[in-house]
């Protein structure tokens, strides 16, 4: 959110980064954007092979198919309401 009034606070400009410690000082010394132009992310967690991230009225699933640490493809549920029980899917890329 750019502001504490919440102005601009849907435009897609958050990021999930990967952040590598490499000399092991405890202190991360390599930042690599895994995922960007979010909206509003509001949750992450590693499944199997992939990450899925919650926006609202969105769950993304994404991989990293080439081991880059970068994501290739993802997939989104459809929008998410409150009489929707099952998500479906669809490609993203």
């Amino acid at each position: 959110m750019p502001n504490a009034d919440g102005v601009g606070e849907r435009e897609p400009i958050c990021d999930v980064a990967v952040l590598t410690d490499t000399d092991g000082d405890g202190r991360y010394d390599k930042r690599a954007v895994f995922v960007e132009k979010l909206s509003l992310p509001r949750a992450i967690s590693l499944v199997g092979d992939g990450l899925l991230v919650g926006e609202p009225l969105k769950l993304w699933f994404y991989r990293d198919k080439d081991g880059d640490g970068l994501a290739e493809d993802g997939w989104r549920s459809r929008p998410i309401s409150a009489t929707s029980r099952t998500p479906s899917t669809t490609p993203t890329g």
